[in-house]
């Protein structure tokens, strides 16, 4: 709500919320969000990710950051989200942490 509010105030500067925690996110769902702000920002929103380093968010969200698996789970997440940007479905990724499916378009228009 913050990042919609900025697009309201302003026309022509970058609105960067900060990084985006993939480890805690579903790709799909939030390549969907990001894709709907630039979308609404005209191209002004800068998107970055991250990977997580505090133990208390690996505690809450059952990730091994102590092993790595939160870099494991940014990678991969950032490959599905690239992905559902820049490639037409149907398509299915099934991944160590996620699957996610791309359908084909549907109604001629979904």
């Amino acid at each position: 709500l913050l990042v919609a509010q900025a697009l309201l105030q302003t026309k022509n500067i970058r609105i960067g919320p900060g990084g985006f925690l993939l480890p805690y996110h579903h790709p799909a769902e939030l390549a969907n969000r990001v894709a709907m702000l630039d979308h609404l920002s005209n191209g002004r929103l800068n998107f970055g990710v991250a990977a997580s380093g505090l133990p208390s968010d690996w505690a809450m969200f059952n990730v091994d950051g102590m092993s790595g698996q939160n870099r494991d789970m940014t990678r991969e997440a950032l490959e599905i989200i690239l992905k559902m940007w820049s490639e037409p479905g149907p398509w299915t990724h099934k991944g160590k942490y996620w699957t996610v499916n791309k359908p084909d378009t549907m109604f001629d228009f979904l």
